[in-house]
């Protein structure tokens, strides 16, 4: 929680989180979107190896003069393999090709207010909210005891990242909530109708 609320604070309330995202972007030029490339290529190769692959196994079984019932039960459990693996490829093409990167735009940063918070001290549900409306990723690197943290910003969910952020950052929206107070507040300055990607942000865990 202590490296969630450090990187809430500092990569998406904090006052200088556009330059930050910018300066990441720079190091990071276009890779992410060459590496997306470069997996769609290769799980397509591997799907249509495998549909040569089944071919071949069909093609011997219409070859055989007289096939006996064990060489024909090898040519059922092959292509039963096959298939399997090639539904897994197919379902991983489908998933890399939803999940097609677009052009960053930091500048959706904005629409957020400034401030700070303690995550941990949130009720649940407010801390819910606030993870679910950002879509809050964590990826953990056992080897270097870090973890990755992503969220997401579009025009789309804008305005219902706006209303998380203020509750737990100025304490509007009444109930229980209402009682969260701010250390720095600054009003959010418009929306943009690009969409912002950003890398995976790495804090200790």
């Amino acid at each position: 929680m202590a490296g969630l609320t450090e990187f809430f604070n500092r990569e998406v309330f904090g006052p200088h989180r556009r330059e930050r995202l910018r300066a990441t972007l720079a190091r990071l030029d276009d890779t992410h979107l060459h590496e997306h490339r470069e997996r769609l290529v290769t799980v397509e190769r591997q799907i249509a190896e495998l549909k040569r692959r089944k071919e071949r196994v069909l093609d011997s079984l219409e070859a055989a003069d007289e096939p006996t019932p064990a060489f024909v039960n090898s040519i059922n459990e092959r292509t039963t393999r096959i298939g399997a693996d090639l539904e897994a490829k197919q379902a991983a093409l489908r998933e890399l090709r939803d999940a097609t990167p677009v052009a960053p735009c930091p500048e959706l940063l904005d629409h957020c207010p400034t401030g700070t918070v303690d995550l941990d001290l949130l009720p649940e549900p407010t801390l819910r909210r606030l993870l679910d409306a950002f879509a809050v990723q964590m990826r953990h690197d056992k080897q270097g005891n870090q973890v990755d943290v992503q969220v997401t910003i579009t025009p789309e969910t804008a305005d219902t990242q706006l209303r998380a952020a203020n509750v737990v950052i100025m304490g509007d929206g009444g109930g229980p909530d209402g009682d969260l107070a701010a250390m720095r507040v600054v009003p959010p300055t418009g929306s943009h109708a690009d969409r912002l990607w950003p890398p995976p942000h790495r804090t200790a865990a």
